[in-house]
């Protein structure tokens, strides 16, 4: 069997799962959490309907979806993170969202399975990522007051500590992708 056809059919089994759970995952109700996620919508320039859910293995936020896009909480992180912190997750989310990341992670997927056994193919997908990170946290910057890169900075290094880098699935785009890109990410911050 071809690997490249073997590892594009664990990508879709592995997304077709995570969009079943989800399917019965119940969206969050919570008033202040969904009208601080529709600032956020109006603050970086979106209009989509975005659901929001809870799940107990998700282990760091991100956005799952292109067509029904929904950004995925882990379990018990409502109540580690205080509202600035959360409006933070949204924006960086909500990055991608603006920026198609999710159809780019397909194609990438996509490009991959193609040429499976090609290692500048899997070497320009690791730096298209770890750029479409700086990206997002460059828009999300962008909509901040000059006085919160810092705290920005400082919610990601909240990530960092406490939750767990998630798999990498093309459907995805997490705040937490990659640690070793994080210096990276915060000394672009800072700047």
């Amino acid at each position: 069997p071809d690997p490249g056809q073997f590892l594009g059919e664990i990508r879709l089994e592995l997304a077709d799962v995570l969009k079943a759970r989800l399917l019965l995952e119940r969206h969050l109700i919570r008033q202040e959490i969904l009208e601080l996620l529709e600032e956020c919508k109006a603050q970086i320039g979106i209009q989509t309907v975005i659901g929001e859910v809870e799940d107990s293995q998700i282990k760091t936020p991100c956005l799952f979806g292109y067509l029904r896009p929904r950004i995925l909480l882990p379990e018990g992180i409502l109540e580690e993170l205080d509202q600035s912190q959360l409006r933070y997750v949204f924006l960086h989310e909500l990055a991608h969202l603006k920026r198609h990341d999710i159809f780019t992670g397909w194609l990438i997927a996509a490009v991959q399975i193609l040429h499976w056994f090609n290692p500048a193919v899997w070497f320009a997908a690791a730096q298209i990522c770890a750029d479409r990170e700086l990206a997002c946290d460059e828009l999300a910057l962008s909509t901040l007051a000059d006085n919160e890169p810092k705290a920005y900075g400082s919610t990601i290094l909240t990530f960092l500590e406490r939750f767990a880098r998630a798999h990498k699935l093309p459907g995805m785009a997490g705040i937490i992708e990659d640690k070793t890109l994080v210096r990276r990410r915060i000394t672009m911050i800072a700047s």
